[in-house]
């Protein structure tokens, strides 16, 4: 499973779900699903509470990828259920 962060990376490294990606909603979809199989389940979230989200899913789907799936809520609504979250830097990653 793939769990993308939709959001600006900056805002992923304020507070993220545990092994998401950040995934920036206007990032360049064919290069930045390179190394993503189609048959991988994959699954965003964004803050919204699914509008980056959906955008980003909704790309994914017309260029083949069927196992997607959005975190209803998306991040702040993980955290309201009390699920953690972590904050961080990824090397080589900004804005």
């Amino acid at each position: 499973m793939v769990l993308l962060d939709t959001r600006v990376t900056s805002v992923w490294q304020t507070a993220h779900i545990e092994g998401s990606i950040p995934f920036p909603y206007y990032a360049d979809l064919d290069e930045t699903v390179a190394g993503i199989p189609k048959d991988v389940q994959i699954i965003a979230y964004c803050s919204c509470p699914r509008a980056a989200a959906d955008h980003t899913i909704n790309k994914l789907r017309r260029r083949g990828y069927t196992r997607t799936a959005v975190l209803w809520e998306g991040v702040f609504g993980w955290m309201n259920l009390g699920f953690p979250v972590m904050r961080g830097d990824i090397e080589g990653v900004s804005d």
